[in-house]
């Protein structure tokens, strides 16, 4: 059993002899703090401060991506909505930057055009009046800038209204123009994490008609479903798992978890078994349900309930996932496994992270808190 396991364990990484140096000032500053302000109700404040800031540079730059193990969230920028509607819209708790230097390296964002603006969406959901797509990537360069150490993984996919021709340019000139040209990699296929340090890879889930690629093509996602692949080249693959929606009538709440618990063990299980080293693995460990006239909310799935109504009362996904982590061996390829709530309970991003390979040019140190040691 690997030595991250224990919840009393922070991870502090102070890389040795190939310490890459942060780059500052890439992006104009009177721009940034603009964009910063607008998308405040998204990004959350900025701050460095995180005990996995920095994890990935650990990793041999030779490490091709699909084979790495990242924490993501479910409809990230979702940490907030307002509302009757709340209970059922919300999957996180804390805003994007916060979820950044908390260790979480894939992002699911929703966007639509909202008078003639790409703003971010859940569903048909806005979820900021003011927040934009826009302001959000300034916010991942504003991260890769100080921490040039790490990649991420950025699935788009847009929820709200059509994606028409109008839409497909505003999103390309997102990823193309200036500054996006220099973070984003919006090629057809995955590299090695060495090219991808300090940038963001495009794993687009809308339509795009353009003759150039513009990222890995997901477009031929299944609704709803246990287990599917989505070829995004003729040589590669994604293998998903993403049952969101369990609707059990009469059943209860610990169903609808167990239910969905096996579906992620399931699909994380056939990660680290498969020899196939381009087949991409992402898992969803977020959903909901219906019961009858009762919701089993995306809170309730994955942190689960202590309701005084036994058709609601259960241990959610996220405490049922963490040990079962804890227990795979070292080295395990586990893929992307996306959460909603992440923190709850807390280690569950370090134990998804806590199995990749590490480069011998590093020295990490495992600290204990709150034991004097």
């Amino acid at each position: 059993m690997h030595a991250w396991h224990r919840s009393t364990c922070i991870l502090r990484i102070l890389v040795g002899l190939a310490a890459i140096p942060a780059v500052f000032g890439a992006v104009d500053p009177t721009q940034l703090q603009q964009h910063l302000t607008s998308g405040v109700g998204i990004l959350g404040n900025y701050t460095t401060e995180g005990r996995l800031t920095d994890w990935m540079a650990v990793l041999d730059d030779s490490e091709a991506l699909q084979a790495l193990n990242l924490p993501g969230t479910h409809d990230s920028a979702a940490w907030n909505p307002s509302g009757l509607t709340r209970t059922i819209l919300q999957t996180q708790d804390k805003p994007i930057f916060d979820q950044l230097n908390a260790g979480i390296r894939f992002f699911d964002i929703r966007t639509g055009s909202n008078n003639g603006k790409l703003q971010l969406y859940h569903a048909d959901f806005l979820l900021d009046a003011t927040a934009q797509l826009e302001d959000v990537f300034w916010g991942f360069y504003h991260f890769l800038d100080d921490h040039p150490t790490e990649t991420l993984v950025v699935s788009v996919k847009v929820d709200h209204g059509a994606t028409d021709t109008t839409v497909q340019q505003a999103l390309q000139a997102l990823f193309t123009g200036t500054p996006a040209s220099d973070y984003w990699i919006t090629a057809a296929t995955l590299g090695s994490l060495g090219e991808a340090r300090g940038k963001a890879v495009l794993f687009r889930r809308f339509t795009f008609d353009g003759e150039t690629a513009l990222g890995l093509d997901m477009t031929q996602w299944k609704d709803n479903d246990a287990d599917f692949a989505v070829p995004y080249t003729a040589e590669a693959s994604a293998s998903v798992e993403d049952l969101y929606q369990l609707d059990l009538g009469d059943a209860s709440a610990d169903t609808v978890v167990q239910t969905k618990l096996a579906a992620v063990q399931t699909h994380i299980t056939n990660a680290a078994a498969t020899a196939n080293a381009t087949q991409f693995f992402v898992t969803f460990a977020s959903g909901g349900g219906q019961l009858n006239s009762l919701y089993v909310t995306p809170k309730i799935l994955a942190a689960g309930s202590t309701s005084t109504n036994p058709t609601l009362a259960t241990k959610g996904v996220n405490a049922l996932t963490l040990p079962w982590l804890q227990q795979q061996p070292d080295g395990a390829r586990l893929g992307v496994v996306l959460y909603d709530f992440y923190e709850t309970p807390t280690d569950l991003v370090l134990a998804t992270i806590s199995n990749s390979k590490i480069t011998p040019n590093a020295y990490v140190y495992i600290t204990r808190y709150n034991c004097g040691c």
